[in-house]
């Protein structure tokens, strides 16, 4: 079932925070975060496929191993050749690059690890 702009958001929030929810999305203005939870804003569709993608990466990690360490690998795991953690990646429209970064995190044993 596709989520809502107002459920999308309101999910990532109490996930990673309205901080990075912003930085993940894109926007320049935090407060873009509340007016899509009231709906009072619409998400745009390149926002709409970043936040997509980082909820779907961070259940994906937390279902096999905790939230925690899924917000660990959200802001703290390098995402390959152009540096940054996974939220940068996404923001950045390297979307490739974030879900290759959850790949390894969650077949460490394919990088040797």
């Amino acid at each position: 079932m596709k989520l809502s702009d107002s459920q999308l958001v309101r999910e990532l929030c109490e996930f990673i925070g309205p901080t990075l929810v912003a930085l993940t999305s894109g926007t320049t203005d935090r407060s873009d975060v509340t007016a899509w939870i009231t709906g009072t804003k619409k998400l745009k569709l390149l926002e709409r496929n970043r936040l997509e993608t980082a909820h779907r990466l961070l259940n994906d990690i937390a279902e096999q191993d905790s939230n925690d360490m899924a917000r660990v690998w959200f802001i703290g795991a390098n995402c390959g050749p152009e540096t940054g953690s996974p939220c940068e990646a996404l923001r950045d429209d390297r979307l490739d690059d974030a879900m290759a970064s959850a790949n390894r995190w969650l077949s460490p044993e394919e990088m040797g690890g």
